[in-house]
């Protein structure tokens, strides 16, 4: 009986490395993801204005805002990145 066991435990784990190592290398029909290359833009602002509307433009666009920066005197810069067309 403790052979078999030892034996069945064997096949268990052989069984479970080969699962987990065939599901961890890409097989031929799977392509390496692809990388996002990004594009950049960069607004500055002087004193306070709205912005929504042009900013609702660059969304509408395929712009997404990342950063914004307000400094002193209402000066405000704004990045902006989206995917490379």
């Amino acid at each position: 009986m403790g052979r078999f066991l030892s034996g069945f435990g064997a096949a268990v784990l052989v069984a479970g490395a080969a699962w987990f190592f065939a599901g961890a290398s890409p097989t031929e029909s799977q392509a390496p993801p692809r990388l996002v290359q990004w594009e950049y833009k960069v607004y500055h602002h002087g004193p306070p204005r709205r912005e929504d509307q042009e900013f609702d433009k660059l969304g509408a666009d395929g712009w997404e805002l990342v950063s914004s920066t307000y400094m002193l005197g209402g000066v405000s810069s704004h990045s902006f990145k989206r995917p490379k067309r």
